[in-house]
């Protein structure tokens, strides 16, 4: 009997490790507003109940609730009819990067379970250097996003600040910072059986 069960934990560590993350339950997911303070950085979740939306960004963001306005003169920039300062379209590289950062952030098994969900990124980038300086993520309480660890998010946003710049144009340094936004359906990255988990559900 010893032996089975040292075989059934030893495939439930396998198993562990081919997954490589864990969901939070949905008792512990962060779909209400609060404050989530972790070794080194606190993040603020803001929760829309009545359109069942969740913001999620570090808490030293300033950039989140500001409104995208010239720096000289005040006036609000609208990039539906204004020159769209960053066209990420004319720097494919960094397009393809940012979205494979984000789908390796997943495991491949949490990344199908996502189904049709979709995970909204917004980098905030220094408009004179073009670099991101604050990530922000939204998505729906009712999706499973809610329920991944805060530290997978964490990473996320250290990995784009670290590896995602843009070339910003003439229009673009005039404005307070520079605004780039999709909505992605993670794709994940297969993690190797010999790999540890990534995640657990204490993160």
């Amino acid at each position: 009997m010893k032996q089975i069960i040292l075989l059934l934990n030893l495939f439930l560590c396998l198993h562990a490790n081919i997954a490589g993350q864990t969901l939070l339950s949905k008792r512990d997911a962060f779909n209400k507003d609060c404050t989530i303070t972790k070794s080194g950085y606190t993040y603020q979740c803001d929760v829309v109940e009545k359109a069942a939306f969740v913001t999620l960004f570090n808490k030293n963001n300033k950039w989140v609730y500001e409104q995208n306005v010239f720096k000289d003169t005040g006036e609000y920039y609208d990039m539906e009819t204004g020159h769209r300062p960053v066209s990420v379209i004319e720097n494919p590289t960094m397009e393809s990067k940012s979205f494979k950062i984000v789908d390796e952030a997943f495991s491949e098994e949490v990344a199908k379970q996502f189904g049709e969900q979709y995970l909204g990124i917004s980098l905030y980038l220094d408009p004179m250097t073009g670099k991101v300086n604050e990530v922000v993520f939204s998505f729906m309480t009712f999706s499973l996003y809610p329920r991944i660890p805060i530290s997978v998010y964490r990473d996320l946003e250290l990995k784009l600040k670290k590896e995602i710049s843009l070339v910003p144009t003439e229009i673009g340094k005039k404005l307070n910072y520079i605004l780039v936004s999709w909505s992605q359906k993670p794709k994940g990255k297969l993690t190797l059986i010999n790999k540890r988990p990534t995640l657990s559900i204490d993160d």
